[in-house]
Order: C-alpha cells, then structure tokens, then sequence
C-alpha cells in the first residue's frame, strides 16, 4: 500500500491511495473445490482512491468545506472456487460531502452523498 498527501494551498487539501493483494491458494489438497492460484475471495488485487477538499472560509460564519472522492476496487471473487459467474469485475465510487463548522470548531453540519452515480 501507498498513500500521498498534498496541501498545495491553505485551503486545499489532496490525496491519493493506491493498493495491491498477492492473494491465491497455495498447497491446496486434492478434492476441495478450488484449486492452487485461485484468487481469495472478497480480494481484489488493486484497489485506488483519490480525494480533494476545499475549504471556503466564511470569516465569524465559520468554514465550508467541500470534499469529492473517487474509489476503484478491481476484479474480485465471491467464493474460493472462482467460477466466472461469481466474479465482479472492477467497479469506481464517487462520494461527495459538504461541511459547515462555526468559527469555533465546536458545532458542524454536513450532507453527503455516497456512490454518488449508483454504481
């Protein structure tokens, strides 16, 4: 795994994630259901995100701050024997948020939306 931070502005906030998953059955006895080099289930091999906040500063108001997010999960499997109808393939997300905290930071507000495109 991977991650990188950036604050190239005061207001601005970005990052980015990358991952990857070796994941396979080794040494698996004859007669089960799957078999060696079968990816584990649930285990995709690259996984990425990337977000951006901004915030607004509002002066006494307090802050606004927006933040979008793109996630991709790749290719995975439901079970161990990896049969082609038990694979998703790779799929993005995009999530959304908007936050609203007073001047003091004791009091926030946000709305979100998740898998924004219904993914």
């Amino acid at each position: 795994e991977a991650e990188i931070q950036a604050r190239p502005t005061t207001e601005l906030t970005l990052s980015l994630g990358l991952g990857y998953t070796d994941s396979e059955y080794k040494d698996v006895p004859v007669g089960l259901p799957y078999r060696n080099g079968n990816q584990l289930p649930l285990s995709p091999e690259w996984t990425v995100n990337a977000a951006a906040e901004y915030v607004v500063p509002l002066d006494t108001m307090g802050d606004l701050s927006l933040r979008g997010e793109w996630i991709y999960t790749g290719d995975q499997f439901f079970q161990a024997t990896n049969f082609p109808a038990e694979r998703q393939g790779g799929y993005s997300l995009f999530n959304f948020r908007v936050t609203w905290s007073n001047a003091d930071d004791t009091v926030s507000v946000a709305g979100y939306v998740q898998n924004a495109f219904d993914e």
